[in-house]
């Protein structure tokens, strides 16, 4: 989109003799400077659309060993399609540009498969001369300098604007300006970066993105490594919209200030929550969110032992699991209140069975320990890889990275694994 401007000095000195109807009923003699007015306002008065995405996460796998039919994780390929069903859709509303807010790639090193889909996928839009921006977020972001960004290896491709290297930056597209903030190294880059971000008054828009925890809001804070915590007193600068990325559900924080989500279900704290994201209408101020399609997340009715003699459990757990539909898709069942003495009596070797069509099955059980204290767990149903990031999920770990140590974890237990087959 280019601006168009008409040399005004140029058109102020001439005249032209239009029919302009007077009560007089002569003829008006007007300026070419009254007809620029009037194009220039209808130029202006054109509405623009921008989309807002963020935390896609490409490359993320999650508990499941499955592997789809092109032999990946299907877990990392869910996360592919539903970036690739985004692109569909927004090359359907043909918006002036989009803006990601951050985490394109779930890690900081990507595999050459998921570079080279990103890259395609991205391609898909600014070939069609859809402008992209996209600021680096905690996932994707190195914790030292000298590894280099991941978003650098995009840069080959024109039409995107990558934005990383604790440096904020702006775009201008039209008659919109784009302050980008990008992952910052320590909270004081971060502050020195946001002390920049300011609306522009010669544009007639002017749009933030930065990826971070909204501060004093406990439901953003994921406690990950490096999550920066943005001050609410940066939307109050006056900008016409802030696209923000890091919580992964969508959420209006206030006025012109929104979480777009992430695409796909990272955990069972989204679950039943859509996944998508908005497409922004910066003349009426308006957002639409466009859901996507993406694999069922669902939790069956919580059984509470409570209720039951204990030797009926097992058959009403088997009817629980029976009566639901559970193939392919990500399953939690949680068992309470159950005598610590009748966990080992549980038939874990035909649940198993009776789960294996769930691309992921949780079997979440709290037990009654003698001291009449609860304690929750994991039923320990055949997969290692399974029961330690369950456990992981357990615990609560502050300022921690529970899903890097998920992943390292399972890494090593994956190898492990290797190893005994051979």
């Amino acid at each position: 989109m280019r601006n168009i401007d008409f040399p005004l000095p140029l058109l102020s000195c001439l005249k032209i003799v239009v029919p302009v109807s007077t009560s007089f009923g002569k003829k008006q003699i007007v300026s070419l400077r009254f007809f620029h007015y009037l194009i220039f306002n209808s130029l202006k008065s054109k509405k623009m659309r921008f989309v807002h995405i963020a935390d896609t996460h490409l490359g993320a796998s999650g508990p499941t060993r499955k592997v789809a039919p092109s032999g990946v994780n299907q877990r990392e390929q869910d996360f592919c399609l539903a970036f690739a069903q985004a692109v569909d859709t927004i090359l359907k509303i043909r918006p002036d540009f989009v803006i990601h807010a951050g985490d394109l790639f779930h890690q900081v090193r990507p595999t050459n498969r998921i570079l080279a889909f990103a890259a395609k996928e991205l391609q898909r839009l600014t070939t069609k001369e859809v402008p992209v921006i996209i600021i680096s977020g905690n996932h994707d972001s190195p914790k030292q300098p000298y590894v280099g960004n991941v978003l650098s290896v995009l840069e080959i491709l024109e039409g995107l604007h990558l934005v990383y290297g604790n440096t904020y930056e702006e775009i201008v597209i039209g008659e919109a300006k784009i302050h980008a903030i990008p992952q910052c190294l320590d909270e004081e880059d971060l502050k020195r970066e946001m002390d920049r971000a300011w609306p522009d008054e010669k544009y007639r828009y002017n749009i933030l993105t930065i990826h971070g925890a909204v501060t004093g809001v406990k439901e953003f804070q994921m406690g990950e490594i490096s999550e920066q915590q943005i001050p609410d007193s940066l939307f109050r600068r006056g900008f016409d919209y802030v696209a923000l990325g890091h919580y992964h559900l969508r959420f209006e924080v206030q006025k012109k200030v929104y979480y777009a989500g992430s695409t796909e279900r990272v955990s069972f704290g989204e679950l039943g929550r859509e996944k998508g994201f908005w497409e922004v209408d910066l003349e009426s101020g308006e957002n639409v969110f466009h859901p996507l399609k993406i694999r069922p997340m669902i939790e069956l009715e919580t059984i509470d032992c409570s209720n039951y003699e204990l030797d009926e459990i097992p058959r009403i757990i088997e009817s629980r699991i029976r009566e639901n539909d559970i193939t392919d898709k990500i399953v939690r069942l949680k068992v309470v209140n159950l005598p610590a003495s009748s966990y080992r009596s549980l038939p874990l070797g035909e649940i198993r069975k009776m789960t294996e069509s769930a691309l992921y099955f949780d079997l979440k059980i709290e037990r009654i320990v003698e001291s009449g204290i609860t304690g929750a767990e994991t039923a320990a149903i055949g997969k290692l890889s399974r029961e330690f990031s369950d456990y992981l999920e357990r615990q609560k770990i502050k300022e921690a990275d529970k899903e890097k140590l998920r992943e390292t974890g399972l890494k090593y237990i994956m190898s492990a694994q290797r190893g005994e087959e051979e």
